[in-house]
């Protein structure tokens, strides 16, 4: 089936949250996030899905693997992928506006 949105659709979604992610992992003193006696160094690194469910989720595999702490996507693929993000106990964060129908209502932080 051919993908209905364009790549330019793709690139407005993802140049916002990959701001955000960087001004998250850039917030404090740069001494790095403190939780209880460890400090640890934030990091953001970015992967191109091409608005495809399958890149969506290899990349999300990728990232588990590669030992991510946290994910953030605009919700191509969040199907295939939340299972292996969710296995690996790393959160996912859909930014893209409707995406509250793609999470549990129980557990949802919004």
């Amino acid at each position: 089936m051919p993908n209905p949105w364009p790549r330019s659709f793709a690139r407005i979604l993802a140049v916002p949250a990959e701001v955000a992610a960087l001004l998250a992992a850039a917030c404090g003193d740069g001494g790095g996030l403190r939780i209880g006696n460890a400090t640890y160094q934030l990091a953001v690194k970015c992967y191109d899905n091409g608005v495809s469910a399958e890149r969506a989720a290899a990349n999300v595999r990728q990232a588990v693997s590669e030992g991510a702490a946290a994910i953030v996507d605009e919700g191509t693929g969040i199907d295939a992928s939340w299972k292996v993000a969710n296995d690996a106990h790393v959160p996912i964060c859909i930014v893209y506006q409707g995406g509250v129908g793609m999470v549990n209502p129980g557990r949802a932080k919004l």
